[in-house]
């Protein structure tokens, strides 16, 4: 189960850096949106990771 959600992890952030790399020629507001709403993506997937890596095993001294 968890290379599933691994594997979730990694597409989230392959599709937000494909929405930063799109640049639009003569639409500045489009292009920027773009990249905004990427690195919102791909923060969202690296956070995403972060928390499945937490969820692992207990191992922080006996603390439940």
């Amino acid at each position: 189960m968890k290379i599933f959600h691994s594997i979730i992890g990694i597409l989230i952030i392959f599709s937000g850096s494909f929405f930063m790399s799109i640049t639009i020629d003569n639409e500045t507001f489009k292009t920027v949106f773009f990249k905004i709403v990427g690195f919102v993506i791909l923060f969202g997937g690296i956070l995403y990771l972060k928390k499945l890596q937490g969820l692992g095993s207990n191992k922080s001294g006996g603390k439940c």
